[in-house]
């Protein structure tokens, strides 16, 4: 939250994009040597955030969706009581394919561990192709394919790359529309 002044009074007011901190990770895709070839991941070491968008310390971790398939969230260890945390934590999607990345967008979600089946958000960044560069129909339109230029930059970067190489970036978070 940002606090405002307003006439001699503190008013808290939600963080415009830009004022909800940025987050440093690392990409990679991983090879191995598997039953029926060559076996992809996607490896997403998280570094750590800074100046989250918040007045207090809060406990935080990061929820991470392989979109469309909401199903493939991961969660990363949780760092206590900080506005800049470092989770210094790797979580890897196994048995990945190109064709399957080139459609699907990384979402990244910075949010308090849910409690009584709630959590506060801080804020997000997605990280693959835009609606202009992917050519399935399907997928085109669809609400989470907002991903900044920077992000898909980022995607490009990772997907055109060798394997076993980190991809590193820092991404200010932002609000994300809804999957």
């Amino acid at each position: 939250m940002c606090v405002c002044t307003v006439a001699g009074q503190s008013q808290k007011k939600k963080p415009l994009d830009g004022d909800l901190g940025t987050i440093h990770l690392g990409l990679k895709l991983g090879a191995k040597a598997g039953k029926k070839g060559v076996e992809l991941s996607l490896n997403v070491r998280l570094d750590g955030a800074k100046n989250l968008g918040t007045d207090s310390n809060p406990d935080t971790l990061v929820k991470c969706y392989l979109l469309p398939d909401v199903k493939t969230k991961v969660k990363s260890v949780l760092c206590s009581s900080s506005r800049s945390p470092d989770w210094n934590d790797t979580l890897v999607f196994p048995k990945v394919s190109l064709a399957d990345l080139s459609k699907a967008v990384l979402e990244l979600t910075v949010s308090t561990p849910s409690r009584l089946g709630r959590s506060d958000t801080f804020g997000s960044a997605r990280i693959g192709f835009t609606s202009a560069q992917v050519s399935d129909a399907a997928t085109k339109t669809i609400s989470w394919r907002d991903c900044t230029e920077g992000e898909s930059a980022v995607w490009k970067q990772l997907l055109s790359g060798a394997t076993d190489q980190w991809v590193d970036v820092t991404l200010p978070l932002r609000s994300v529309s809804q999957r």
